[in-house]
């Protein structure tokens, strides 16, 4: 028996240089992939060269519209019977500053925003699936400060690097977040330094290559291990580095940050359901 037979996943950022190693590693171990991207037909090409029992189902998303989002979300509670893994790969580094849909700063709108949105939205369905959430985030959540009186970096200069940073220690407050406040396994990884897409606007990062790359194979086992081994369903609440425990800032750690993020998190999306734009 597979180790996901009959399970069912769904995974963003599955098209991308990680993703797609991920995907391939769900499907072989027997889940149905259910893969939302903002290129359809680019996902509709990764999924004709899976030939597994289940396969990969290809629906559109824009995480950096929150329309987008909901009816993603929409179609998988009215349309799915389980939902057994959710996992956050998707992923924007931006240089220069820009804005999604409803005006959000892109990089804290895809990278915090947008899962925030979909796995709220989704609860019900996996409540129902005792599911697993897996969030991608970086080791960079450390050096990550949440600039509350200015999220989206509206004022005193945009710093991409500051707002990717920001971006990942959000991710991790809201993976250990949900693990209090949710009945599913909410786990968080840094799976490792993998040359991709990612940092297509920081060239300059690989002149000088950082130490300890991975092979995008390896980061996605990483993220593999997380969204099925059973010893983990004890974790709920931890971050990983590759496969291994991990150290996280007392920053993610604090509860009442978490929160703070949680309800802010909220107020942006009832903001967006009213056509408010950010302040």
């Amino acid at each position: 028996m597979k180790a996901l037979a009959g399970r069912t996943a769904l995974v963003t950022g599955g098209t991308g240089t990680i993703g797609s190693a991920l995907v391939r590693e769900l499907v072989a171990a027997g889940a149905q992939v259910i893969l939302p991207c903002r290129d359809v037909a680019r996902g509709q090409a990764l999924a004709a060269t899976v030939q597994e029992p289940g396969g990969v189902v290809v629906r559109p998303l824009d995480l950096a519209a929150l329309r987008s989002v909901r009816d993603l979300a929409t179609w998988a509670v009215a349309t799915l019977p389980r939902l057994d893994v959710l996992i956050h790969g998707a992923a924007v580094w931006s240089r220069q500053r820009r804005v999604s849909a409803e005006g959000f700063e892109l990089t804290f709108a895809v990278n915090h925003l947008g899962p925030f949105a979909l796995t709220t939205a989704l609860l019900p369905l996996l409540h129902r699936s005792q599911a697993r959430v897996v969030t991608v985030a970086s080791g960079l959540h450390v050096r990550g400060e949440l600039a509350w009186d200015d999220v989206m970096q509206e004022r005193g200069g945009f710093n991409g690097v500051r707002a990717y940073e920001q971006s990942k220690l959000a991710n991790v407050m809201f993976a250990l977040a949900l693990a209090r406040r949710a009945k599913v396994v909410s786990l968080a990884l840094h799976p490792g330094v993998v040359r991709s897409g990612l940092t297509r606007e920081y060239p300059e990062m690989w002149k000088h290559p950082p130490p300890g790359l991975v092979r995008a194979e390896a980061a996605a086992r990483a993220i593999f291990r997380l969204a099925q081994d059973p010893a983990l369903a004890r974790k709920s609440g931890s971050y990983f580095d590759k496969d291994r425990p991990g150290a996280t800032s007392a920053k993610a750690q604090s509860v009442p940050a978490q929160d703070r993020l949680w309800e802010l998190s909220e107020q942006l999306l009832r903001r967006a359901a009213d056509g408010q734009t950010p302040a």
